[in-house]
C-alpha cells in the first residue's frame, strides 16, 4: 500500500530533473513534489504543467491508483492517439516532449 508522506506545490531553488518529461525544473519554476512509501521511499518531481497533464490523462484513461501503475507522459507520447491531445492541451509539455502536429 502507498502512503504519501508530503505533497506540495513549490517553486524551484536548486534544478532537478521533471520525472514525467525528464528535462530540467529550472530554478525559479513552480513544480510538485511529493514523496511516498511503497516499500521504498520515492520522490517524485515535475514541472507543474507536467504533473497536471498526467493527472488529466490519468482521469480521462480511467486510472485506478489501486491496480494501474502511475502514468508518465514520455511513456504514452508514442501512442498515436495521445500526442494531437497533449499538443492542443498542453503545448508546452508537447514541446519539451517532442510532440508536433
Amino acid at each position: 500500500m502507498t502512503a504519501i508522506l508530503s505533497d506540495w506545490t513549490r517553486t524551484c531553488r536548486k534544478a532537478v530533473t521533471c520525472d514525467q518529461c525528464l528535462r530540467l525544473i529550472q530554478v525559479g519554476q513552480r513544480y510538485r513534489r511529493q514523496v511516498y512509501s511503497d516499500g521504498e521511499l520515492v520522490t517524485y518531481r515535475a514541472h507543474e504543467d507536467c504533473d497536471n497533464a498526467a493527472s488529466e490523462y490519468m482521469a480521462m484513461s480511467g486510472f485506478d491508483p489501486r491496480y494501474d501503475d502511475p502514468i508518465i507522459l514520455r511513456e504514452i507520447v508514442c501512442l498515436e492517439d495521445d500526442g494531437p491531445w497533449l499538443l492542443e492541451k498542453y503545448p508546452a509539455v508537447a514541446e519539451r516532449l517532442g510532440v508536433s502536429s
